[in-house]
């Protein structure tokens, strides 16, 4: 079964800076692309198998819905699974030697 996959806008956001400061560091505009991309191909392929990641119990418990986890390079990205609407909503993206968790803002209804 397929799923549709959704992006909260502060996940946006958040790619978006990171792609900014990688050219202010003077990556080249290929390598950023490569990124992007392999970054978004990674986050689509969870359309199907999206309960492949683990679930963290403890951001889930601070949300209040399940929420699953998965690595990208130095990165960590958050996401919940709606088997009921086929759809996987990414909720949070940040840097693995950031903060613990999620900020306390962040909820699935970001994105509704």
């Amino acid at each position: 079964m397929k799923y549709r996959v959704q992006f909260a806008p502060s996940v946006f956001e958040t790619i978006n800076n990171q792609v900014e400061y990688f050219l202010d560091q003077h990556a080249s505009k290929e390598r950023v692309q490569v990124w992007l991309t392999e970054l978004y191909e990674l986050t689509e392929s969870l359309e199907y198998f999206p309960h492949r990641h683990a679930i963290n119990k403890d951001v889930s418990a601070r949300v209040g819905t399940e929420m699953r986890q998965f690595v990208f390079g130095d990165y960590l990205i958050f996401y919940s699974v709606d088997d009921a609407h086929n759809t996987v909503s990414v909720l949070h993206f940040r840097h693995s030697a950031h903060e613990t968790s999620l900020p306390p803002n962040i909820s699935k209804d970001e994105i509704d």
